[in-house]
């Protein structure tokens, strides 16, 4: 019933089973700022870093509620959020594009795209979307890679672990 309802949230399985998506109230759309030709190199991002956390395909704690980590339970994960932050030098209104891959024990297993958007005030700003599987429990052990590749170059990685 819940996959149901994340697939009609604009959630979508890809093959392995894995599901992807992000939620609407993800900072990047709150505020949505006049587009341009900025690119994310021109917001001259700082301080980039990833980091990961569990949650249900439909909704997502608050930043202040979510408790990061590397290493999720099989019998227990059913979805992984990743969350990029960065810092900007130079602010402005921009939409880039955000590429992610999802790696098992080094093999592509799954990758997203999407447009993301800054505003010219916002000095932070961090997205983040999830991987996850149709149920509780699916996720087969081992390491994971998950890369963010914006203007064709990486710019942050990280991996984490199910147990």
């Amino acid at each position: 019933m819940l996959f149901e309802m994340a697939k009609r949230n604009n959630f979508k399985e890809t093959p392995g089973d894995i599901i992807e998506g992000y939620l609407m109230r993800c900072e990047s759309y709150i505020k949505r700022g006049k587009s341009s030709n900025v690119s994310w190199n021109d917001l001259y991002p700082i301080n980039v870093t990833i980091d990961f956390f569990e949650g249900e395909p439909v909704t997502a704690q608050g930043k202040i509620d979510r408790v990061y980590k590397n290493k999720f339970p099989k019998r227990h994960t059913w979805c992984i959020y990743w969350e990029l932050n960065a810092e900007h030098r130079n602010p402005q209104n921009s939409e880039y594009k955000i590429f992610a891959n999802l790696y098992h024990n080094n093999n592509l297993v799954t990758k997203s795209e999407w447009i993301a958007r800054n505003n010219i005030d916002w000095k932070k700003s961090y997205h983040y979307r999830f991987f996850g599987k149709p149920q509780i429990g699916m996720w087969e052990l081992g390491n994971y890679k998950v890369e963010i590749v914006i203007d064709n170059e990486t710019v942050a990685s990280g991996t984490f672990e199910i147990f």
